[in-house]
């Protein structure tokens, strides 16, 4: 009966299962990534950024875009004077663009997230086999773990001897 309450209320099995699936597929890369030569390696970094740069190649000019008119419309609105029709219409103008640009910035956090994700495995693949070769220490399952919910942006919390450090 405990064991069943204990199922109930333990929100992080759910947490911890879904995590796991992360650190589950960084260990299936383990052998690919040790196969790399160092250069290799060095270069997964600039490859991660062109992922990212490319995830995001679609909403920049339409945030820059938007930017511009946004200016545009302040320029309009501080020319227009006393006209005070002039001057509203400005004011609506400058209105839309900037929910137009808090629309597309919050539809860039979503691709970032989502590329990030995407990327998040193959990234601490490579974390963890640099760490390997040059500092001689292999990044456990829970710390991957650790790592995975700090990148989620929650609190990650670790019993004594599982590997802060």
């Amino acid at each position: 009966m405990v064991k069943f309450f204990s199922g109930l209320f333990d929100s992080n099995e759910k947490e911890i299962k879904r995590i796991q699936s992360y650190v589950d597929r960084i260990n299936s890369l383990e052998p690919e990534y040790r196969s790399l030569t160092d250069e290799q390696l060095k270069a997964k970094t600039a490859e991660f950024k062109e992922r990212i740069k490319q995830g995001l190649a679609g909403l920049q000019p339409k945030l820059d875009e938007t930017q511009q008119d946004l200016a545009d419309a302040r320029q309009r609105f501080a020319s227009c004077g006393t006209d005070l029709i002039a001057r509203e219409e400005a004011d609506k103008q400058c209105q839309r663009a900037q929910n137009k640009i808090e629309q597309l910035e919050e539809d860039r956090r979503k691709v970032e997230e989502t590329v990030l994700d995407d990327l998040l495995p193959e990234a601490f693949a490579a974390l963890r086999e640099s760490a390997q070769r040059h500092l001689g220490q292999r990044a456990f399952d829970v710390q991957l773990m650790g790592g995975i919910t700090l990148h989620q942006g929650k609190i990650a919390e670790m019993k004594t001897g599982e590997g802060k450090t």
